[in-house]
């Protein structure tokens, strides 16, 4: 009891070091994502496949073969660690991207990209942000070159706000509140353009710092017998914020820039992105339909189906030769030739349902046929 008290109070202080470090709290790193999860959840399921279709090689594809068919061998758990955490780290980009897209982020891009303005003359903020964060995933496992220009230039702005902004505007919370001046009131004087003005202002903001006692009164009456020679330091030193935050809001202008040519290139490159630019212009979803493996499959017909179809199938009368015949006039050799057709009809319409193509695709199509071959033997 007393180990393990004493374990957690070291990790205790061991966090609260590291988030004094960081000036903020630690954020907890999520649960890291299994295959079982991937595969059990259609989007991702899908975009795993999109992964292993484009990167993968066919021994690859032969370890999910295995794995779907229960056939693990000794070193496929290697592989799909490999490609499940490849698969994790995209997808957690994605997130980070998705989260710092906003209405108001996208309004700031299209102020500073000619290029992204132009979307945003044919659709609001809200629709185009919803159309990049509806593509971005599919657009990170099919066109992975083109989504790190997007996570790059994203992230550039992010470390720039998180950092130098961050900091900055510590360091003048601070400076305020060490000297006793309203936050508000010296940003606001910070803004003024003329520099005299703005020095003025910022002197009279000093002054009033000094309170409205008798040492108040003192040292604002000698400052300005003196021409401010008292505040004349402060005044220099607080001045010299306006310099640097310039310089950051120069610095995220550039930042924001690149991310609007960057997304408004994604636009003009893609036919993609261009009908879901279409669909946005006329009110409709721009969500990406889907299909994992689980779906893939829900569009082959289930062996009960398959029993009444071919009990549907033998009440016909066969053709054979000219002649016209029932089921239980044909001969075996007759009967597995109908069979075949039976089968043949069955893969071929289960391949119109199962519209969805790609990775997954092969695999239940594999799948469903190995099946068949199966149940076409315990047919009678």
């Amino acid at each position: 009891m007393g180990t393990e008290t004493y374990k957690k109070e070291q990790e205790r202080i061991e966090k609260a070091e590291r988030e004094k470090l960081l000036g903020r709290p630690e954020e907890e790193a999520p649960e890291p994502m299994t295959v079982a999860e991937i595969m059990g959840d259609n989007e991702k399921s899908s975009l795993f496949g999109k992964m292993l279709e484009r990167d993968g090689d066919p021994t690859d594809k032969d370890v999910v073969d295995r794995l779907i068919n229960k056939k693990l061998q000794d070193g496929d758990v290697e592989v799909l660690q490999k490609y499940g955490a490849a698969f994790e780290k995209k997808w957690r980009r994605v997130e980070g991207v998705n989260e710092e897209l906003t209405p108001e982020l996208i309004k700031e891009v299209a102020s500073q990209s000619p290029d992204f303005k132009k979307i945003l003359g044919v659709i609001d903020s809200d629709r185009a942000t919803a159309m990049f964060k509806d593509r971005m995933a599919d657009l990170a496992f099919t066109d992975p070159a083109l989504f790190d220009k997007i996570y790059k230039s994203v992230d550039n702005l992010t470390i720039l706000k998180k950092g130098g902004v961050s900091s900055n505007d510590k360091y003048i919370e601070k400076m305020c509140k060490d000297n006793n001046i309203d936050e508000g009131l010296f940003s606001k004087a910070l803004a003024i353009k003329d520099d005299v003005e703005r020095e003025d202002a910022i002197r009279e903001i000093v002054r009033s710092s000094w309170g409205k006692g008798f040492f108040g009164g003192a040292g604002r009456f000698f400052d300005v017998i003196s021409f401010g020679a008292i505040s004349s330091d402060q005044v220099e030193k607080m001045s010299r914020s306006k310099g640097v935050i310039d310089g950051l809001l120069a610095e995220l202008d550039v930042r924001k820039k690149k991310i609007g040519n960057v997304l408004a290139s994604t636009v003009k490159g893609s036919p993609d992105m261009l009908n879901s630019l279409s669909k946005a212009v006329m009110g409709e979803s721009t969500k990406v339909e889907q299909a994992g493996l689980k779906k893939v499959k829900e569009g082959y017909p289930k062996e009960q189906q398959i029993d009444v179809r071919y009990g549907n199938f033998k009440r016909k009368i066969f053709n054979v030769g000219g002649v016209n015949k029932t089921w239980a006039n044909l001969s075996d050799t007759e009967k597995t030739a109908q069979k075949q057709i039976f089968a043949d009809e069955v893969i071929a319409d289960s391949k119109k349902t199962a519209k969805a193509g790609g990775f997954w695709a092969s695999i239940a199509e594999a799948l469903f046929g190995a099946f068949l071959v199966e149940k076409m033997k315990k047919l009678d």
